[in-house]
């Protein structure tokens, strides 16, 4: 990629692939991560030509910002601002480009603000499941909100009956998956929880769970499989004086689930490295896995991309 990044949602748009609204290395001494910022920058893959080009750039930067094709359109919805003050701060609004992909302009917002949700294209409706919001007093929670866009109007869909961030998605046979994530108000725990949505019901259904809970992973479908790519784990010590990060690790584990026997296997291939925030996307019957950090939270931020032919 041109540049490292991570806490990207990249999406197939064409036959290119699009990454925006990343956390992107940066040279900027008053970057608010250090050596890392949200972008306005978008980025389009040409696999033809194996050559990186420049999209017109978002109407304002954005961290974790959620990229969905649908219509012969590209959405780019929710994600973080961000400054020195509140690295962190959730938005509602949602863009969409054109289908040259020269110019993009607002469209209406989330009911609610959201980020480090899934992102999922469906029967021609937009669906965002679960991620972060905000309180009544503007502290981050988790949220299990389903929003589901449909001719110019959000609506509400089933919502996760538990809340989470950092989970991945896939969309099979008219349902949506979502797999893995974390709970914001257990101390980050990571979920190994699979449960697939079925928008004719308007219900969630449970399914076998992975071999590893993960959160911050990335997964794609491809022959009747969904394959799950890396994440990371933070683990906290509780005591009397508190609550304390003892240890974060990221996975290079590749697992697959099998959507017709309900199963999990765990690969006997890995990812080049450990890596969490990453991408994962299909094109031409073969996945792409991106960008991500080699080490939990910023550290080891990669612009490598990988290419899984099965």
């Amino acid at each position: 990629m041109p540049y490292a990044m991570q806490e990207i949602y990249p999406t197939a748009f064409g036959n290119k692939i699009c990454i925006a609204g990343a956390l992107q290395a940066s040279d900027n001494p008053n970057a608010p991560f250090g050596h890392l910022a949200p972008t306005t920058d978008v980025h389009i893959y040409d696999a033809s030509t194996d050559i990186w080009h420049q999209g017109a750039p978002l109407p304002q930067a954005r961290h974790h910002l959620g990229l969905v094709t649908c219509n012969n359109k590209l959405y780019g919805i929710g994600g973080f601002a961000a400054d020195q003050q509140n690295p962190w701060q959730v938005r509602a609004n949602v863009f969409v480009s054109n289908e040259q992909l020269t110019q993009w302009h607002e469209i209406s917002a989330l009911p609610i603000p959201q980020a480090e949700s899934i992102y999922a294209s469906l029967n021609n409706n937009i669906h965002v499941i679960g991620g972060r919001t905000t309180d009544a007093h503007s502290k981050l929670i988790d949220t299990g909100a389903h929003w589901i866009y449909n001719n110019g109007h959000w609506c509400q869909g089933a919502p996760l009956d538990i809340a989470r961030n950092s989970a991945a998605s896939a969309t099979y046979n008219d349902l949506v998956y979502i797999i893995g994530g974390r709970q914001f108000s257990q101390s980050n725990k990571n979920m190994a929880t699979v449960q697939c949505f079925d928008p004719k019901e308007d219900r969630w259904r449970a399914l076998a769970p992975m071999p590893i809970a993960s959160a911050g992973l990335a997964c794609a479908q491809l022959n009747d499989k969904i394959y799950a790519f890396g994440g990371e784990q933070y683990i906290y010590q509780h005591s009397v004086q508190g609550i304390k990060l003892v240890a974060s690790n990221s996975f290079d584990t590749v697992w697959s689930y099998d959507l017709n026997n309900d199963t999990w296997k765990t690969e006997t291939f890995q990812l080049p490295s450990t890596r969490h925030g990453l991408g994962a996307v299909v094109l031409n019957k073969q996945i792409y896995v991106m960008g991500g950090a080699v080490h939990a939270g910023g550290k080891g931020t990669s612009n490598s991309v990988v290419r899984l032919i099965l």
